[in-house]
């Protein structure tokens, strides 16, 4: 199957969290007043995207999308019926993230680097033995930091209640994911990944204090939604290294949260399209995808530096082997054929630093259904 036809539902997905965060906010706002005195609605009609935003022409998105109404496939053509909202979604993709994305500094108040790590280490062992999805793995943790952000400086917990914590963040993303993570009853996976210590009324009950503290606002973007979405006009091989990168950032919550999650994975899929060593036209898509996400900012010029700081990361990353739990956990995950092997994949020696200067190249020739693109083919020569 062609790689556009199995990114697309990925797409798909993340719009459908995105509106529900949406949904969620509007209803957790109570049709209160904001700042300048008008009320919000609280029904999904008032989800309107981007409104301040001029009116612009279709995006190239848009123009790929509108490819797919001609396909034999019923499924196929109901994917190609976004092409309309494409652009605003992604917009509010990110208007979304932005929204609900946690501060560093405040969560390390509540939870330290280290307690922080080993939880996302166990969660990443524990997802890849239970073949949860991998958005399912990003939104849990990202659930745990927001809870942590919210709580009291030198915020007190004890093992249990941590386990019960980290417990809960799992349960609440696999609520709002998809419906194969959940294969067996909630209560028999919990209990088993909880090694039959922590009772499930226990998780329960921290799934509830997990709730009030974030509102009842769960399901909202996660970088990995933003790298399904610019992974739609390119090859496999590239967003499974950039899954990599990314997997890389969630056990450095600094670089994690320090830039937008369009930008941390646009750099993600940047750095992976220069360490093989894909042609120009590839960069423009990736580029031009990340200018329909924020088209009122220059994303290119903050592309660089977060390239330049994940491209460190990549490097500690392959010099320390063993020394680090995650790096094993990592490699190991990544090894497989599922991800294309990516993990052997070596860093390049610099980053690419060009990204705000390119002259822009002729735009990308899209291609009929069911064949690949030429930059597609390109990539995967080099690889």
């Amino acid at each position: 199957m062609c790689s556009a036809l199995v990114a697309i539902p990925q797409i798909g997905a993340a719009w459908r969290r995105v509106f529900s965060a949406e949904r969620n906010r509007s209803a957790s706002a109570g049709g209160s007043s904001d700042a300048g005195g008008s009320t919000r609605a609280s029904d999904a009609s008032s989800f309107t995207c981007d409104r301040d935003i001029p009116p612009s022409p279709p995006s190239q998105v848009s123009a790929y999308l509108s490819g797919f109404r001609r396909s034999p496939s019923p499924e196929v053509r109901e994917d190609g019926g976004a092409v309309d909202v494409v652009d605003d979604v992604w917009r509010s993709l990110h208007k979304s993230s932005e929204a609900s994305m946690p501060r560093a500094w405040l969560l390390f108040r509540a939870i330290s680097q280290l307690d922080r790590r080993e939880n996302v280490s166990w969660s990443v062992q524990a997802f890849k033995c239970m073949s949860f999805s991998d958005e399912a793995l990003f939104q849990s943790v990202l659930l745990m930091d927001r809870f942590y952000e919210r709580q009291p400086p030198q915020f007190e917990v004890n093992a249990h209640d941590s386990q019960s914590k980290l417990l809960a963040s799992v349960s609440l993303a696999l609520k709002a994911g998809r419906r194969d993570d959940v294969e067996a009853p909630l209560r028999d996976l919990l209990t088993h990944l909880g090694n039959n210590q922590v009772p499930f009324d226990d998780v329960i009950r921290a799934e509830l204090v997990m709730l009030r503290a974030l509102k009842y606002l769960t399901g909202t973007p996660t970088a990995l939604d933003f790298l399904d979405a610019f992974s739609a006009r390119l090859s496999e091989l590239v967003p499974s290294l950039a899954n990599y990168l990314l997997h890389m950032t969630l056990f450095d919550a600094n670089l994690h949260y320090q830039y937008p999650h369009a930008i941390l994975a646009a750099a993600a899929m940047a750095l992976a399209l220069f360490a093989i060593g894909a042609p120009d036209v590839a960069y423009d898509i990736l580029l031009e995808d990340l200018s329909v996400c924020m088209p009122m900012e220059e994303p290119a010029l903050k592309l660089v530096p977060c390239c330049v700081e994940l491209h460190a990361l990549w490097v500690q990353s392959a010099a320390r082997p063993a020394v680090f739990p995650q790096d094993d956990v990592l490699r190991e995950k990544f090894a497989h054929e599922r991800y294309h092997r990516v993990s052997g994949i070596p860093p390049p020696v610099l980053p690419p630093l060009l990204l705000a200067e390119r002259p822009p190249q002729r735009p990308p020739t899209l291609r009929p259904l069911g064949e690949r693109q030429p930059q597609a083919q390109e990539v995967r020569r080099r690889a």
